[in-house]
This record gives C-alpha cells, structure tokens and sequence, in this order.
C-alpha cells in the first residue's frame, strides 16, 4: 500500500520545477531554475515578484509594493478578497486586517532586501520556506481570482433594486467624519510623545555631566535612554496605527471625492462635502508642518545617539515612526489634488452662504489644528 504524502492523500507529494514539493505552479515557474542552481536570493525575490505582479494583473492598479497592497488589500472596501471560504463576518475582518499585513510585510521584509543592496547568502532552508509563503499568498490570489469571476457574473444579472445599497455623498461623509475624530486622537497622542523627549533630554543632561567618571556617565546615559525609550516607542506604535487609519480612511475618501457632480448634489449634500473638502486641505498642510517638525527632532537626536549605543534605540524608535508618517503624507495631497481637479472649491465656502447655513455648527470642527500641535511638540 502507498504511503500517505504530506498533504494528507495517497499520492507523493507533486514535485515542481527546481524540485520543490506541492508549491503553487507560479511560484515554481518563478524560481525553480534559480532554486536548483542555488541562487536562493533570486529565486525568493522572484517568487514575491510573481505575487506583486499578479495583483497588479488582477486589479489593474500602477502601483507597487506597500502602496499597492495596502490599496487592493484594504479590510473595509478591498479590491481583492483573499479571505477563507467559511469564515464568519468577525473572521473576516481578523483575515482582512492580517492578510493585508502578510502581503505588505512579505514585499517589505523578503523581496526589496533582495532586490537593493548586497547579497544577503540565503541558506536553502530558508528560501525553501520563504518560497513556502509566496506560494501561500498564491493561493490566496487563486480565491480572490475566483470571487472576482464570480462577481463579473452576478453584475451581469444584478438586479436594479440591488443599486439602493449603495452608499450615497451623505453616507460616505458620515464615514469620513466617523474616522477623522479618531485620527485626531492618534496625532494628539503622538504630539504627547514627542513633548514628553526634549525634558526627559534637558533633565538628564545634568546628570550625565556630573558624572565623576566615564563608567558612572555611560551608566547616567543608560537611564536617560530607558526613559527616553517610553515615549519613542509610543510615539512608533502610535505611528503604525496613524498609518492604518489613513490608509483605511482614503478607499472611501476616493469614492467620495468622484461619486458624482457636485452641481448634481443637494444642497446639504453639497453644504457636508464643502466641509469635509475644506477640512481636509487644512489637515494636510498642518500635517505637513508637523511632520517637517518631527523630522527636524528625530535628526538632532540621531546626532545625540553616537554618543553611547544606549541612546540609538530611542533614536531608532522616533526615527522609524518618522518614516511611517512620511509614507502616507501623500494621501492628503492625492486628496486635496482630487477636489481641486474636480472644481470643489469653486466657488470657494462662505459661512454666510445659504450652502454653508445649512451646515450644524458641530461640522465645521474638524481636526485641524491637531499636526500643529505635533508641530510645537516636537520644535
């Protein structure tokens, strides 16, 4: 009788060009040739290079690596659903948020390490489960591949009524004004980090001046960077999740922006869109300001870091969750761009316009001032 393979059946397991058991066809393709001649970095940055192109294929989208997945992959309106068939709504969303992470992570962390820069002499096991991945996030293209042909299929004979489901300009707005409040705290939260650095700085500065000798300075030095390391620390969790708000927030800020005419609008329709347009181009040049500013701090405090190792983990911290907040700052300009081009601001908002008079007075506070806060915390 036939020993069972390791996927379960009676069958060997299938092997694949470069000798590599039961991987997804396009990722032997990829890398198989590189693989069997031991050319384990060029065979995973292939293999998540088939994976990135076959998003672009099947989204049709120009962008690439952790811009384009966080696009396709977004867990509240994603281009392509990779989730499990039988999951319920609640495991969906884990697999959303998760898979969308997988996929940004694997570009970020396995293939543009391999594609700039040095060798990095993959060892075989290794590759091997590297490959292992790419084939995995494969198979999740296969399931979102389907539902896509399924989708094509039920549009053809949707029926009409299905048209009432869809979210209108007030509702879209309503989702925009639901997140904008919670992006607000995040940036008043990161401007209490960065606020918290420079007396922590100025309070151990002393100490380590005092110190009788070079051991008992390295050892104040220490102190000083375990308590700088707090808020640094806080400050790039909290930019993580600056990222993943905004980046959730623009699939609906992009429909919202080109869902119809404005001159087709009603007129609280139009009051509401004002509004939130206005909003949105403060938020992104008080964004700007602050994050001019974080930059500044986190450059002075890369030169404070060679003074002692201790101090570059701080460093490192503030300086990672400068990144991160660079990375999405195009968000406000691709938004902004958006409206201009689509005449939103012409003619421009009065608050004695009949538009404008039908807005509640709540609606005009948006969080605009909070990125300039971050500004004064981090100058």
């Amino acid at each position: 009788m036939a020993k069972s393979g390791a996927n379960g059946s009676d069958r060997p397991p299938r092997r694949t060009p470069g000798g590599l058991p039961n991987l997804h066809v396009s990722i032997a393709v990829a890398s198989g040739k590189q693989f069997a001649n031991r050319h384990y970095d060029d065979a995973v940055f292939n293999a998540f290079k088939a994976v990135e192109d076959r998003v672009k294929k099947l989204t049709e989208r120009p962008e690439i690596g952790k811009r384009l997945m966080t696009l396709v992959l977004n867990e509240n309106s994603p281009s392509l659903d990779v989730t499990s068939h039988n999951s319920d709504a609640d495991q969906k969303g884990d697999e959303r948020e998760g898979f969308k992470f997988l996929f940004m992570g694997a570009l970020l962390g396995l293939r543009n390490p391999r594609g700039h820069g040095g060798h990095l002499a993959t060892s075989q096991d290794e590759a091997t489960e590297m490959l292992g991945l790419a084939s995995m996030l494969m198979r999740m293209l296969d399931r979102a591949e389907e539902r896509l042909a399924l989708a094509a299929f039920d549009t053809d004979d949707k029926d009409e009524n299905d048209e009432d489901e869809e979210l209108g300009a007030l509702d879209l707005i309503a989702v925009a004004e639901e997140a904008m409040p919670q992006l607000n705290a995040t940036i008043e939260e990161m401007a209490t980090c960065l606020a918290e650095i420079g007396p922590i700085s100025s309070a151990g500065t002393p100490k380590i001046n005092a110190a009788a000798s070079m051991a008992a300075r390295l050892v104040a030095v220490k102190a000083v960077a375990d308590e700088l390391l707090v808020p640094t620390q806080k400050f790039r969790e909290l930019s993580t999740e600056y990222v993943a708000q905004l980046t959730d927030l623009n699939g609906g800020m992009d429909a919202l922006i080109h869902l119809k005419p404005f001159a087709d609008m009603a007129i609280d329709e139009q009051a509401q869109y004002l509004v939130l347009a206005e909003s949105i181009r403060g938020l992104r040049d008080a964004s700007a300001a602050g994050l001019a500013a974080a930059t500044s701090l986190s450059q002075d405090f890369k030169q404070t870091a060679q003074l002692s190792r201790h101090l570059k983990k701080p460093a490192g911290e503030l300086r990672e969750g400068v990144r991160q907040m660079a990375s999405v700052q195009h968000f406000y300009n691709e938004w902004v761009d958006a409206f201009d081009e689509a005449g939103r601001w012409d003619p421009p908002l009065r608050l004695s316009s009949p538009v404008a008079q039908t807005i509640p007075r709540r609606c005009w506070v948006y969080p605009r001032a909070s990125p300039g806060r971050l500004a004064l915390a981090a100058g």
